[in-house]
């Protein structure tokens, strides 16, 4: 999951938790898109380590371009994108992922 954000730890916070603690097995990339301080990096690094998650910014405040940054960076076989004001639903992603699994590539 590649997770976009800018300066909203309040947002953020609420979708990292469905991530980490209900798809454990999945790695969160957190891209952090022109950020204006290092709250995000912080929080991310105090509140969740040992999750599977990255913190990494982007210099150019354009979600596009965060999305590509992300994309670049992941090991993940199978991608999805989310944003810090969205939350993942623990549900639909394993369906979803095993589906993928039987597309054609």
């Amino acid at each position: 999951m590649i997770l976009c954000t800018r300066d909203r730890t309040e947002t953020l916070a609420r979708s990292i938790k469905i991530s980490c603690n209900e798809l454990p097995d999945f790695e969160v990339l957190i891209v952090d898109n022109a950020p204006g301080t290092n709250q995000t990096a912080e929080y991310i690094q105090e509140t969740y380590a040992g999750c599977r998650r990255c913190v990494m910014c982007a210099k150019i405040d354009q979600v596009v371009l965060a999305r590509n940054c992300g994309l670049q960076n992941t090991q993940a076989e199978i991608v999805a994108y989310i944003d810090d004001d969205e939350i993942a639903d623990p549900t639909g992603w394993p369906s979803w992922s095993q589906g993928s699994k039987h597309a054609p590539r």
